[in-house]
């Protein structure tokens, strides 16, 4: 368990960085992409919602302008029962301008439908679709509910055309839904514009993850970097106070010179202490060597190792013949056998190193 857990969280500060930024950066930007994507979908369709129902409605402001279907008939001067004719005179009419606006949306088909004739009056453009006209669309076509709701409508699906979107339009007259016009576009042909849309949504999303992955990686670099220049500062700071953490850029820049300056100051702190210390102890010895020297008894101090620290002035008179030897760092032992050479210690006059050495013993 422990070793799929060192595993999983590495002991590393910069694959532990790289471990939480870069999955977190990564799903927030493919996230936005994603839905990038899908806002530019639904733009791209409603988009072309409104561009259909822009191309009908140019066709039905034509038409009303020319006073509608019964206006245009008025000169009609054949037999009514005779379908094809009228949709004939029709067609001569309303195609010069059906072809006009599909030439001015290139992509698109439009046209009108007659609905007492049942039958497409135009379908444009007409080089493509003329042998359309006079067809009458199926009974679940989209066409006949716009017809007998009166209300405009958009559909998707294997129509006339192919697999198109349909925008349709009712047309109104004297009060009643006389046919509609409709505006479509293969579906082939918008989904190869979301296709494109998508391919420049990824190819963007990717430039920035593949951005924001180096800007990550290199942050992360210099971040621990400067984290372990840090650290082995203070490592050498904590042995040795005139130590310094080596300048750094940025806001570990500002770290390191704020633990430069603690460092200095505590170095400060400490000379300032020291130098008291030593003061205080040369106050201490000279107290304690004017007290010693007014003793009326000579008096030495040796340290732990038998060598001679300190004596009095009294020792001079006490110690005529070896006082020149009585000076600090002189052992005990070289102090009274050559005192005893020089006859400063009468009883040992006979057997000098016997004397030395229970002196020294004692």
């Amino acid at each position: 368990m422990t070793r799929w857990l060192a595993w999983l969280w590495p002991k590393t500060l910069r694959a532990r960085l790289l471990l939480v930024l870069i999955p977190l950066v990564g799903l927030s930007i493919g996230g936005l992409g994603h839905f990038l994507t899908l806002g530019g979908e639904e733009a791209i369709m409603a988009e072309k919602r409104q561009h259909l129902l822009g191309a009908t409605q140019l066709l039905l402001t034509r038409l009303e302008s020319r006073g509608g279907y019964n206006k245009l008939m008025e000169a009609y001067r054949g037999p009514l029962a005779d379908r094809s004719a009228r949709i004939k005179e029709l067609n001569a009419a309303l195609l010069p301008y059906t072809d006009e606006v599909a030439k001015a949306f290139p992509g698109i088909g439009v046209g009108y439908y007659h609905r007492g004739l049942d039958a497409i009056l135009t379908y444009g453009p007409s080089t493509e679709y003329a042998d359309k006209v006079g067809v009458a669309i199926g009974p679940t076509h989209p066409g006949r509910k716009v017809m007998e709701s009166g209300l405009p409508a958009v559909e998707s699906g294997h129509l006339v055309r192919g697999h198109i979107l349909n925008a349709m339009t009712p047309i109104r007259e004297d009060g009643r839904v006389v046919g509609y016009i409709w505006a479509n576009q293969l579906v082939d042909d918008i989904e190869a514009q979301v296709a494109r849309m998508r391919r420049t949504v990824y190819a963007f999303t990717s430039a920035i993850l593949a951005l924001a992955m180096a800007m990550i990686f290199f942050v992360a670099t210099r971040l621990t970097r400067d984290v372990v220049t840090i650290k082995d500062g203070l490592r050498l700071i904590a042995g040795d106070l005139s130590q310094r953490v080596p300048p750094l850029r940025g806001e570990t820049g500002e770290i390191s010179t704020a633990v430069n300056a603690l460092a200095a100051s505590l170095e400060q702190a400490r000379a300032q202490e020291r130098a008291a210390a030593e003061n205080a102890l040369k106050h201490t010895e000279s107290t304690l060597r004017a007290a010693i020297d007014a003793i009326d008894e000579a008096f030495v101090i040796y340290d732990e190792n038998d060598r001679l620290v300190f004596r009095n002035d009294r020792c001079r008179e006490v110690f005529p013949l070896s006082w020149d030897l009585l000076a600090p760092g002189n052992s005990f032992e070289t102090i009274v056998r050559e005192g005893a050479r020089r006859g400063e210690y009468p009883e040992a006059a006979d057997h000098i190193e016997e004397w030395v050495a229970e002196s020294v013993h004692h």
